[in-house]
C-alpha cells in the first residue's frame, strides 16, 4: 500500500474511532481531539525540507517534495472529512 492510501485509510479509521468515542462519552469534544490528532500527522518536516530545497536551488526536487507533502495532507483531510460525513449522514 502506498503512503497516500495508507494516510487516507488511517485517518478515516481514526476519525471514525473519534466520532464513535465521542458518541459514547458525550463530555469529550470531538473537534478538539481531531485537531490534536491532525496536528501530529501533518507532514510538516517534509514541506519544510521541500521549501529549503527550492531556496537552495534544487527547484525540481523541492517542487516534487512539496507536491508529495500536499498530497499527504490532502489524504489526511479527506480521511477525516469522510468520517465526519459518514457519522453525520447516518445520524450516529
Amino acid at each position: 500500500m502506498n503512503e497516500v492510501t495508507f494516510q487516507f485509510v488511517a485517518s478515516f479509521f481514526t476519525g471514525c474511532a473519534i466520532c464513535g468515542l465521542t458518541l459514547l462519552c458525550p463530555f469529550l469534544r470531538m473537534d478538539k481531539i481531531m485537531i490534536g490528532d491532525i496536528m501530529l500527522l501533518i507532514p510538516g518536516l517534509m514541506s519544510t525540507n521541500a521549501i529549503r530545497d527550492v531556496l537552495i536551488g534544487d527547484t525540481l526536487s523541492g517542487i516534487i517534495r512539496l507536491i508529495a507533502a500536499l498530497l499527504l495532507a490532502a489524504a489526511l483531510a479527506l480521511g477525516f472529512m469522510g468520517a465526519i460525513i459518514l457519522f453525520g449522514r447516518f445520524g450516529l
